[in-house]
């Protein structure tokens, strides 16, 4: 993600974000001009890192990395375990792909 906004508007609207979520800040490092934070939710199922750091090709931008990580590799939390099936009959067949 690329955005105008500076490094520490960045980091202090992904840290409001991670407060409201209930998402612990686990660590916050600074390194040269790039940040990571590294968060994680209490029960450990959900978490990841954001880095932050001014983009190297032109430095009027700020790039933002973000990395989320289940506790199950694939799984969303929250998410429903099966997929509805839509009501009023069968689900249509997929198209075939075009060549």
């Amino acid at each position: 993600l690329l955005t105008h906004a500076s490094p520490r508007e960045v980091l202090q609207a992904y840290r409001a974000v991670l407060q409201q979520q209930r998402l612990a800040i686990a660590s916050d490092t600074a390194q040269g001009s790039a940040t990571q934070l590294e968060f994680v939710r209490g029960d450990a199922a959900l978490g990841g890192s954001i880095t932050v750091d001014t983009f190297d090709a032109d430095e009027s931008y700020t790039a933002v990395s973000l990395q989320v990580r289940t506790a199950r590799p694939g799984a969303v939390p929250g998410a429903p375990s099966a997929v509805p099936t839509p009501s009023g009959g069968a689900v249509p067949a997929t198209p075939a792909a075009r060549p």
